[in-house]
């Protein structure tokens, strides 16, 4: 867990709390029930897939509350490989981020990716070569690109297809959203870096906020 996602823990426990037990995760054998199936395999093959998809585990939520799951997506959760997956018609009535706004951090933010996504096994290792064949040299994303970025993408798309068929909301956030504070706009990223007392009401005012969207579905 990095210390932003640390940060935002420390935050959001000022209003929930842990769960009793924990939420209800992702199986492939859930999934494969639900209608997305085969949009997951149109996915996967999109992004160039070559092997058996379903070997890709769902991964758990990365923060558990009492009947919420929060995701922290930090700068390697932002390329052309994430955008490709937000086309998807899985989105077109999904609540739990802002698609336009992702789009959007994707275009605009993938040097930032680049930045972080160069280093050890954030641009290739053995799993995802299995999945995604092997990499071209290290920041070339011509050709075949990152199987790592690819992978982490498939990833999270996966997770939001798991949020969809499981009784749990699921919110994503940015570091690259942004909060109106004393009428500034101020980014995740920096509040989640440094947070104030009052940078940390604004957050959970926020929060607040987008349950409310999920809840109106």
């Amino acid at each position: 867990m990095s210390f932003k996602t640390e940060n935002l823990q420390e935050i959001l426990l000022e209003n929930y709390k842990f769960p009793i037990d924990p939420l209800p995760s992702a199986s492939w054998k859930i999934i494969k029930n639900s209608p997305y199936l085969q949009l997951l395999k149109s996915v996967y093959e999109e992004l160039g897939g070559i092997d058996n998809m379903f070997d890709i585990q769902p991964n758990r939520w990365q923060l558990e509350f009492e009947g919420l799951a929060i995701e922290l997506d930090e700068q390697l959760h932002f390329n052309k490989y994430r955008r490709a997956t937000l086309r998807s018609e899985a989105y077109d009535d999904y609540k739990g981020f802002s698609i336009n706004n992702y789009r959007t951090y994707c275009r605009k933010f993938d040097k930032e990716c680049l930045k972080s996504g160069l280093s050890g096994n954030n641009w290739t290792d053995k799993v995802s070569e299995k999945h995604f064949g092997k990499p071209e040299e290290r920041g070339d994303l011509g050709g075949n690109g990152s199987p790592k970025w690819k992978l982490r993408a498939f990833q999270d798309y996966l997770k939001d297809i798991s949020s969809k068929v499981l009784p749990v909301k699921f919110l994503r956030i940015a570091i690259w959203e942004e909060i109106m504070i004393n009428r500034q706009l101020v980014k995740m990223n920096q509040i989640l870096t440094m947070p104030t007392e009052e940078t940390s009401k604004a957050l959970l005012q926020h929060i607040e906020r987008r349950i409310k969207i999920i809840d109106a579905q």
